[in-house]
């Protein structure tokens, strides 16, 4: 018996680009965290051929979304109570902290007023072109401490299934 050659668990990925060698990925890139790594593949001749991955730190977060949603999808969905004294003493103590009231805002429910301020707080970046809890995943990502009230909302059967509590305020009107 030959001496054992160490393969890494994930060679039988290939990175492929139009016009270009498959190039195997190896621990040395997984372990990567820059994405960019040089590997050595023999080619016909004997000889080794270095090529390059370039900028591959979109497919890590790419695998961590999915790993987030995966987690998010396998708990079981709670349902939503919109007069829960939870949201309502949340909300009351950040209003009472303001200087005016709300505009257009005696209508709302507490849940949708707290969804409501999370939209227009731009301390959790850009509203447009995502849902609000891809929007507060990107925040929590970022370490910037969304409110933890408005993922449990968000994360509620209501909130998965209604679209008014998915999307966010400005939705369809931009």
């Amino acid at each position: 018996m030959g001496p054992k050659s160490r393969r890494s668990a994930a060679t039988h990925l290939k990175v492929t680009k139009p016009g270009s060698k498959q190039v195997r990925l190896t621990d040395a890139f997984k372990q990567s965290k820059r994405g960019v790594v040089r590997s050595e593949e023999p080619t016909k001749n004997g000889k080794s051929s270095k090529n390059t991955i370039e900028s591959l730190e979109p497919v890590f977060d790419l695998v961590e979304d999915a790993k987030d949603l995966r987690e998010t999808a396998e708990k079981p969905r709670v349902h939503l109570d919109c007069n829960d004294e939870e949201f309502v003493r949340y909300i009351q103590d950040i209003e009472s902290a303001d200087i005016a009231q709300q505009i257009h805002a005696e209508n709302l429910t507490a849940v949708d007023k707290i969804l409501r301020r999370f939209d227009l707080t731009e301390d959790y970046g850009p509203t447009v072109g995502m849902t609000r809890l891809e929007r507060w995943n990107r925040a929590n990502k970022l370490g910037l401490s969304p409110p933890s009230i408005v993922y449990r909302i968000l994360t509620s059967l209501e909130g998965t299934e209604q679209e008014g509590l998915r999307e966010s305020y400005l939705y369809k009107q931009i």
